[in-house]
């Protein structure tokens, strides 16, 4: 159940993407128009194509998935040096107006960048202190999307993965406003991967609780934000790109799914809640994609629709099985003593019993 959970996280992240890559900045949707993961938006992707948000969960993936630690030196500067390769090859494709000016800086793109033989983490943390004082808004809410991650690779210690997302969050903006909501909704994904499954799934999401894994000093604003989203008649932000704005609209559109399946428990409260975060408009695939995160850590990937789990995919190559597994894995090795290795059989063996249950079943 808690790698079922592991792998929602991610997989809720990339479906909530692609759901919202061809409405993103477009007229909203109609009530009765059907949603689909048909491609194209800002960035022309295919059918089914995740985009920028769950490519920067990814590199980060790729690091804690490999035992990295994002407390540690070595651990932030694989991050940025993954950052680093991504945008290189990416560049020009739907990054957002936060994101791309960030790394292009960060990569020497631009006047009085940083010594490129400075390591990657130091370069990137100094175009986050360079561009804070130019920017008036926060950073946008993509930065949201590493919370699966880092909520998968500390699931056993909420402190760590407090401190791992404060590091992770310094690199990418001087705001520490904003590196406290990265701080909240990773408590809040990872207190929904270990919930109790016995409950109903609004119960797993511990919104006042993740408040814990931030200062006293810093928690107010973040249980206002979250206590106005979720009231009953919550009107949510048109202008969702911000990262406060868009964890709002993330969270409204998780509040209105609880009141809907209230009364009628048939629906999914998976594919609700991305609709209903779709249907707002504006950042669609940003506010879908949290959306998903957060649901997917709650319900788990048994409740994601068959239909887009076969069709979601990007971004190195990997199709939804093989992002799970990056999530599965990341979760393993905050378990296993043993490192990558050993969370590695510990996952293959898992899966083999898997298939013989299936076969059992069958």
């Amino acid at each position: 159940m808690l790698l079922d959970r592991a792998g929602g996280a991610l997989l809720g992240l990339a479906c909530g993407d692609a759901l919202g890559v061809p409405y993103e900045l477009a007229p909203r949707p109609a009530v009765d128009q059907p949603l689909s993961m048909s491609g194209g938006g800002l960035g022309n992707y295919q059918p089914g194509e995740w985009s920028d948000e769950t490519q920067l969960a990814v590199c980060l993936a790729e690091v804690t998935a490999a035992g990295g630690d994002l407390r540690q030196d070595a651990g932030l500067n694989a991050f940025a040096s993954r950052l680093f390769a991504w945008y290189r090859t990416r560049k020009g494709r739907d990054l957002g107006l936060f994101m791309s000016p960030l790394l292009a800086w960060a990569c020497g793109d631009g006047r009085d960048t940083p010594d490129p033989t400075l390591p990657a983490s130091q370069r990137l943390a100094m175009s986050a202190a360079h561009l804070g004082p130019m920017r008036r808004h926060s950073p946008g809410g993509e930065v949201l999307a590493l919370a699966p991650v880092l909520a998968l690779a500390y699931l056993g210690d909420e402190g760590a993965a407090a401190d791992a997302a404060a590091e992770v969050g310094t690199l990418l903006t001087a705001d520490p406003d904003s590196v406290s909501g990265l701080v909240y909704f990773t408590a809040l994904i990872r207190r929904a991967v270990l919930a109790d499954p016995s409950e109903p799934w609004f119960s797993r999401l511990d919104f006042s609780g993740a408040l814990e894994a931030l200062p006293v000093e810093n928690r107010m604003v973040w249980q206002g934000l979250a206590s106005d989203a979720l009231a009953r008649y919550f009107q949510p932000p048109r202008d969702n790109s911000a990262l406060p704005a868009a964890l709002s609209a993330a969270l409204g559109a998780v509040g209105a799914t609880r009141w809907e399946t209230q009364s009628d428990p048939l629906l999914n409260p998976f594919k609700v809640a991305l609709e209903a975060a779709v249907r707002n408009g504006g950042d669609t695939d940003t506010v879908a994609a949290l959306t998903g995160a957060l649901m997917g850590a709650a319900c788990g990937q048994a409740q994601i629709p068959a239909a887009w789990l076969r069709e979601v995919h990007g971004w190195p190559g990997l199709d939804s099985e093989g992002l799970a597994d990056l999530g599965r894995a990341t979760a393993l090795i905050a378990f296993t003593e043993g490192g990558p290795a050993q969370a590695l059989r510990a996952l293959e063996t898992l899966e083999a019993l898997a298939q013989v249950q299936q076969l059992t079943a069958d």
